[in-house]
């Protein structure tokens, strides 16, 4: 929405430009000729109209072109004496036909404007076809006795039946020919010598048809515009942004950044973030590829930028990504987690003491019974043999049960995983273990490590009530070197100098739930689950935990969905995001939905994008889809509505600079016009 403000200053040119917040500087481009086919073949920017031939005709604003006979003529040397030159159209070619010509302008062997049926050779021109005889989308010069020097989208046609913006530049200057599509760059050549003022003068400079004897193209063309000089990569993408027909000369004052990047990755992963600009004459700019754009990382050690500015997970932990483009900025967070799937393990009890994640079965020991879908510990000699050297290369951990607490005495143990003096199987001295006593010695609960030079500790003080069910959660993260207790969902416990790690203490030949290497009491009470992980629980996970419950582990089984993305209502220009809740075995592959439609790139847990008002209405969902014992399961969501409210703030001035001794630059909260 636009607003209309006046302003007692001085009413020169330049600050009705600042006003707009526009770039006063002079573009390295001029638009010479504009063709928007409204009604005819009219040039209405430099009068070099031109002359619609044979089946050629105007329909919805473009020149549609039968590939028989239509074409279109434009005047003698179109672009005589250009160093440089951009030509920018928005192409459907629904023929496809072999070096069929978006345009060609230059001379032929038959002379001026020859019949279609005479036989032909180029002489000197340049020209762009979607299908190249090697099946590419390709750019040219062509000089007597020179070689041809071409540019192309190696082995990539313009695709056929769609609307393509297509531009390609050159500058005899940088030697540099671009194409590009929708925006993006996609072909290069950097050693393009040849340009159009080389060509001398062109007397067949047409649209839709070749100076050899090559089919005629078949579609439609808009807005078909030639500018004397190579428009900026900006400016294309600024131009595609825009869309036909709508002509953005200066984007104007650059009012905020928008950072879109998958908020979790995994160690030696990488990632291209994306970036849109709103500036003050048009928003949601792409300025992937864009010269300026810079990226940094708070925490290298986590996140590193690359060279091509892609984003590379270094190690667990969490950075702050910036990205800055003209002086304006925005970030995210991003975390690096250990792994996709961290659970390794998983004990359940509904029969016995089998691993339903791994193999790691474990054994009922002295009186250990399953009641209930909980093994029963008598507190006098029962406990559950797990395995040997279940954490040998574990750099961080996380350990959870659900537990209730008998009321028994002090130093017991809910896990105890490590080395006594007693050897294999028996109680002893510890010598090594990890270990957490459900009570300790003190009347509270505690965690400790010790790889054979003392303990390093997380204690709470106080015991939970006994005899009602609890949920647990130890996490060590052996990179941030901290180590954490939660009770029943909160944090109540920490130690940020945490350094022992799983993969310190080697061996473990006693790996008991309920049972200490020193030879003190029994745990008394029961454990209805009891899990493993390689990698430190967030704290968000652990509270989703806790809201499931004991029988739903989001790392096991199936996909399935517990909480649908919900419909969401925002005012015009604030982010829309979209989100399931989901359990399942990991990896988890997401593809979003769009009115039924897959939206391409769209393939994290979350979607999120900055909606206009013409948005309201969509529909989004997601399917999700994951591989468990050689069988791919999938499960789509339910639909969730987008909202967009028009916003009725005015806008207001968030900057304002002294231009020289009479004018001031303001910039605006959102784009204004002036009255």
């Amino acid at each position: 929405m636009f607003y209309l403000f006046r302003r007692s200053l001085p009413t020169s040119p330049v600050l009705v430009a600042l006003l707009l917040g526009l770039v006063t500087s002079a573009p390295a481009a001029v638009l010479t000729h504009r063709y928007p086919f409204s009604a005819n073949a009219n040039d209405t920017v430099g009068g070099g109209n031109g002359q619609l031939v044979g089946g050629a005709t105007i329909s919805g604003g473009a020149v549609v072109l039968d590939g028989s006979s239509g074409y279109v003529n434009l005047p003698n040397n179109i672009v005589a004496g250009y160093n440089a030159v951009t030509i920018e159209a928005w192409v459907t070619d629904t023929g496809g036909y072999t070096w069929s010509r978006i345009f060609d302008f230059g001379n032929s062997s038959a002379g001026e404007d020859f019949a279609l049926s005479t036989g032909s050779s180029g002489l000197q021109y340049m020209f762009l076809t979607g299908h190249s005889g090697s099946g590419a989308l390709r750019a040219a010069f062509e000089l007597p006795n020179v070689n041809e020097q071409g540019t192309e989208w190696s082995g990539t046609a313009l695709p056929t039946n769609v609307r393509q913006h297509v531009v390609w530049t050159t500058d005899g200057s940088s030697q540099a020919s671009l194409i590009y599509v929708n925006g993006v760059l996609v072909a290069s050549n950097l050693s393009t010598t040849i340009t159009p003022a080389a060509l001398g003068n062109t007397v067949n400079d047409w649209i839709g048809r070749s100076q050899w004897n090559d089919p005629l193209f078949k579609g439609s063309i808009a807005d078909f515009r030639i500018y004397n000089g190579a428009i900026s990569p900006l400016q294309v993408m600024v131009d595609y942004t825009a869309g036909v027909g709508n002509l953005v000369t200066d984007p104007g004052l650059l009012n905020s950044l928008n950072l879109q990047l998958a908020t979790t990755m995994l160690p030696g992963a990488i990632q291209t973030p994306g970036v849109t600009a709103n500036f003050a004459n048009v928003t949601n700019v792409n300025l992937a590829g864009i010269p300026g754009v810079q990226f940094t990382s708070s925490n290298t050690n986590a996140v590193a930028v690359t060279a091509a500015g892609q984003l590379q997970a270094i190690a667990a932990g969490v950075s702050t990504v910036t990205v800055t483009y003209s002086g304006v900025s925005a970030s995210q967070t991003l975390y690096v987690s250990g792994s996709i799937q961290s659970l390794t393990h998983r004990y359940s009890f509904t029969s016995d003491a089998a691993d339903t994640e791994g193999t790691a079965n474990g054994t009922l020991k002295s009186g250990a019974v399953i009641s209930g879908s909980n093994v029963v510990l008598n507190g006098s000699s029962a406990y559950v043999d797990l395995p040997n050297n279940l954490f040998t290369n574990y750099n961080s951990v996380t350990f959870e049960a659900w537990f209730n607490d008998y009321g028994g005495n002090g130093w017991a143990r809910l896990w105890d995983f490590g080395n006594s003096t007693g050897g294999e199987g028996n109680q002893g001295n510890g010598t090594s273990y990890m270990y957490f006593s459900v009570p300790d010695g003190y009347g509270g609960i505690r965690g400790a490590y010790n790889a054979g030079s003392g303990e390093q500790v997380v204690a709470y003080g106080v015991r939970p009530a006994t005899g009602t069910p609890h949920h647990v959660v130890w996490t060590q993260d052996g990179t941030a070197a901290v180590a954490k207790i939660y009770l029943d969902g909160q944090l109540i416990a920490e130690n940020d100098s945490f350094t022992t790690k799983p993969s310190n203490l080697s061996t473990t030949v006693n790996d008991w739930l309920g049972r200490s290497q020193y030879n003190d009491p029994y745990f008394y009470g029961a454990i209805d689950e009891f899990r493993i992980y390689n990698a430190p629980l967030s704290p968000q996970e652990v509270a989703q935990d806790y809201q499931l419950g004991p029988n739903v582990s989001p790392q096991s089984g199936a996909v399935s969905v517990i909480a649908q993305p919900a419909s969401v209502t925002v005012t015009e220009r604030q982010a829309a995001s979209f989100a399931p809740v989901y359990t399942g075995h990991r990896p988890v592959f997401f593809q979003w939905y769009r009115n039924g439609t897959a939206i391409p790139g769209a393939t994290n847990s979350s979607y999120q994008f900055v909606p206009v008002p013409t948005d309201t209405g969509a529909v989004f969902k997601v399917a999700l889809s994951n591989l468990v014992s050689s069988t791919v399961y999938t499960v789509n969501s339910s639909n969730a509505v987008l909202t967009v409210l028009p916003d009725t703030n005015p806008p207001v001035v968030v900057r304002a600079f002294n231009v020289g001794p009479t004018n001031v630059q303001l910039g605006f909260s959102k784009p204004v016009a002036l009255a």
